[in-house]
């Protein structure tokens, strides 16, 4: 759980929540921990595999719920939620306004909106690691025609959510220094190496090989930790 984002979770007591493209639902766990308190949360997803393991990982509590559901049309009636949230998820979207629409449309009048992304600018250091690793993954899956798009700029997301008629109320970086998620980070590291070597009929290839090795060398520099995130609350 980022400390910052704990904090402000910790003053919010609130009814039904909706966590979109949970997969796992690590955010939906964060969730759970963070709120003062809450009646229920249902973590939404289009992967039936990652939902499943979501439900085995978090099942012993009742208040939360995974359901199999299309971001863009969920199916639940207008106003269902009171907090609609969206965890290091956004860049995986290619219609983005049509999803901010949708989730705009299941918040209750009063309600919160919360975001929580890494970002392409405020990384450094150890951060910058985690970073560099997922917008290589990206290039690799952008390379076999699979959409996962580089992170957005904080000004970019805030952009977005302005445009799709939300007030932004607090914004703030935040990171996580879990032990658990550094440990991730570095198994990633581990492991590129020999992603690559599987990569080589690929046309990038060398542009790929190239951004292994600036990894490699921030990480001998600055060692590796999970990225920092903007974190966003709004309503509308």
């Amino acid at each position: 759980m980022m400390e910052k984002l704990g904090q402000e979770l910790q003053k919010i007591k609130i009814g039904r929540v909706v966590d979109v493209a949970t997969r796992r639902g690590d955010f939906a766990a964060n969730l759970a921990k963070g709120l003062g308190d809450f009646q229920e949360i249902i973590a939404i997803d289009i992967d039936e595999k990652a939902l499943a393991k979501g439900r085995e990982a978090l099942g012993a509590d009742n208040r939360i719920k995974f359901e199999c559901r299309n971001a863009y049309e969920t199916g639940y009636p207008e106003g269902s939620f009171d907090m609609v949230a969206l965890g290091n998820s956004l860049h995986h979207f290619e219609d983005v306004a049509a999803l901010f629409q949708e989730m705009k449309r299941l918040l209750a009048p009063g309600g919160t909106l919360l975001i929580s992304e890494m970002t392409a600018d405020g990384q450094e250091g150890a951060s910058l690691t985690h970073a560099l690793i997922h917008r290589w993954e990206s290039d690799v899956d952008r390379a076999k025609g699979v959409y996962h798009r580089h992170t957005y700029s904080s000004r970019e997301i805030l952009d977005m959510v302005e445009a799709a008629g939300f007030k932004v109320t607090k914004s703030f970086f935040d990171w996580d220094k879990e032990p658990k998620l550094v440990k991730g980070v570095e198994k990633r590291l581990a492991e590129l190496e020999e992603k690559l070597a599987e990569l080589k009929e690929l046309p990038d290839y060398q542009e790929l090989a190239e951004s292994v090795a600036r990894i490699k060398a921030n990480e001998a520099a600055h060692g590796a930790a999970f990225a920092a995130a903007l974190v966003v609350f709004a309503e509308k």
